[in-house]
């Protein structure tokens, strides 16, 4: 994360993973990273509690990180990390329930290759787009209970334009 120039993407299959890495140090390293290069996070949280603490969280530690949270859990427990979209680490989550970075993870992929790193790219940027498309399913539903007791009326409106009232003469 430290050699980082442009952008970091942070993928934490769940939130037990994000407080290992919080605990681990990782915010103390995000501290330090230059207030030009974007942080993006995604991480799969429970409920809004959950989902506010961790928030609040990361923006005492970045005031350029942008976080999105997975609604659905994912298949697989990874931890993802993509720095500069030159870099990538992916680490197997193999017992979520421990409290420690090192007892939780499994096996690591390190990769620098273009294939490798574009893969994990395109699993956070469509996982990124899911959150946002679930964010504005949810404000589209709260809507539409504010409106869903009141009985509004179908209208209809109509404009004369003064160019339609002039050909009319």
């Amino acid at each position: 994360m430290m050699s980082a120039k442009d952008e970091i993407l942070l993928l934490f299959s769940t939130s037990n993973s994000f407080h290992r890495a919080k605990y681990g140090g990782m915010l103390n390293l995000l501290r330090q990273i230059p207030n030009d290069i974007t942080v993006k996070v995604l991480i799969q949280a429970g409920d809004n509690l959950e989902r506010d603490a961790i928030q609040e969280e990361l923006r005492e530690s970045v005031k350029q990180i942008r976080v999105q949270y997975i609604t659905k859990p994912l298949h697989t427990n990874i931890v993802a990390l993509v720095v500069d979209q030159s870099t990538s680490v992916a680490t197997e989550i193999s017992d979520d329930t421990k409290e420690t970075l090192e007892k939780a993870t499994g096996p690591a992929i390190y990769s620098n290759s273009e294939m490798t790193v574009s893969s994990c790219m395109s699993i956070f940027e469509t996982l990124w787009i899911q959150s946002e498309i679930d964010k504005q399913n949810k404000v589209r539903e709260a809507y539409f209970q504010m409106f869903k007791g009141l009985k509004l009326k179908d209208e209809t409106y109509i404009r004369r334009w003064s160019f339609e009232q002039a050909k009319g003469k």
